[in-house]
């Protein structure tokens, strides 16, 4: 839970920010530095509710976070 308040602290105060600058760029040409702060937003938005609402990382009557597996693309 620690490292998903961590992500929420430094992007919840910068998000209005960072949607503005990925408004910029058409959502099928983004560069990928662009593409990439999207994802950092998109992760935020995932663990706002956690964070906000449940005080937990895991949500009522989902899939466990430690049964999940992180793909990486390169």
């Amino acid at each position: 839970m620690s490292e998903i308040q961590a992500l929420y602290d430094a992007m919840f105060p910068r998000l209005r920010d960072v949607v503005d600058y990925l408004n910029r760029f058409p959502l099928e040409s983004m560069p990928p530095e662009a593409q990439n702060l999207l994802y950092l937003a998109y992760s935020m938005i995932e663990v706002s509710l956690p964070v906000e609402v449940l005080g937990q990382p895991n949500m009522p009557d989902s899939v466990e976070d430690s049964r999940l597996l992180y793909l990486h693309e390169r």
